[in-house]
């Protein structure tokens, strides 16, 4: 959509009302510190030239390269037929919180006798309507010092906790707190859509220096000390075992059953049931340690490896207005 007949002329008319005002400024600046500095670091021959080029891209429907030109433009020289043509452009490459706020900035900028007032306020009025809705809420373990950043933009405290509008499409939150590791969350919002996001600090960084082992190294140094542990058993098991057979059959000259014709026999009896005895709890032992121990073993990753890396899922504790609630 083409906002303005003559693209000079809007300009034309933004810059006499701006420069109306400007000279009484300058003058009253002037009289007081016999300097204005008001009108440094403008340059409307650029601003005239770039707003002919974003112009004539944007008439070729080249709106993604049309939009830098406009704003270069509005930069360099500010006025409100730059404004009205920047705020259309955003809306065409789909920036429409964008255009929203720039529609809105130019029908509150413009006075009630100007046309482009009212197209400003009505192009917002119909933007508003697709505008996704973003609210971002910090998890009750994030400290007071974090700082939040969506798409690149720290979001200040007044900022959580409210519907702020944002632009259709990707965007990324992430929150930065001393000591704790960047876990960006990435997410996808619709035109007109309305999401609550609740994100919190990553893991906690190991201190470098400070002689703790990483948590994977203390699990595999148990699976080797219980896994030995099941070894040793199931060594003792299956000597006490050799010994009760031994035993047994010693004892199987002498008696019939458990009933034994000399002490000898009696004696060899008694030592296979013992030693028997000895053998199924060592055996019975080493087999659950060495279970155990394998477990250990083969579930620990190391520190640097994608799986380990991976956050898990956890609750967390929001903070609200209302009290304290749960989300995953």
């Amino acid at each position: 959509m083409l906002v303005a007949t003559d693209p000079n002329l809007g300009r034309a008319h933004a810059r006499r009302r701006r420069v109306g005002t400007c000279a009484f400024s300058v003058l009253l600046v002037a009289r007081a510190a016999g300097a204005t500095g008001e009108q440094a670091g403008r340059d409307q021959a650029s601003a005239d030239e770039l707003f002919r080029q974003g112009r004539a891209l944007a008439t070729a429907q080249d709106y993604a390269h049309a939009c830098p030109k406009f704003s270069e433009s509005l930069r360099l020289d500010p006025a409100a037929g730059t404004l009205l043509n920047l705020a259309d452009c955003e809306e065409q490459i789909g920036r429409l919180a964008s255009a929203w706020a720039h529609f809105k900035e130019l029908g509150d900028e413009l006075p009630r006798t100007d046309e482009r007032q009212e197209v400003a306020l009505e192009r917002a009025r119909i933007l508003e309507r697709r505008l996704p809705h973003l609210t971002v809420e910090l998890s009750f373990a994030t400290a007071p010092e974090a700082t939040v950043k969506c798409d690149d933009v720290e979001l200040g405290r007044g900022s959580l906790g409210v519907a702020l509008p944002v632009d259709p499409g990707e965007h990324t939150v992430v929150v930065s707190q001393p000591g704790r590791t960047l876990q960006p969350v990435v997410f996808t919002l619709a035109e007109g859509q309305s999401r609550v996001l609740v994100v919190g600090p990553g893991e906690a960084i190991p201190v470098e220096g400070d002689g703790s082992a990483p948590a994977g190294a203390g699990k595999r140094t148990a699976g080797w000390i219980v896994g030995g542990v099941g070894v040793a058993a199931l060594a003792t098991g299956t000597y006490f075992g050799i010994r009760a057979l031994e035993d047994r059959s010693d004892s199987n000259a002498h008696c019939d059953g458990s009933l034994c014709a000399d002490p000898a026999g009696a004696q060899a009896y008694q030592d296979a049931k013992g030693e028997a005895r000895v053998a199924d709890v060592g055996l019975g032992i080493g087999v659950i340690a060495v279970a155990v121990g394998s477990y250990l073993l083969f579930t620990t990753r190391d520190a640097g490896s994608p799986a380990a890396a991976a956050p898990a899922q956890r609750l967390s504790l929001v903070m609200r207005p209302a009290g304290i609630g749960v989300r995953w």
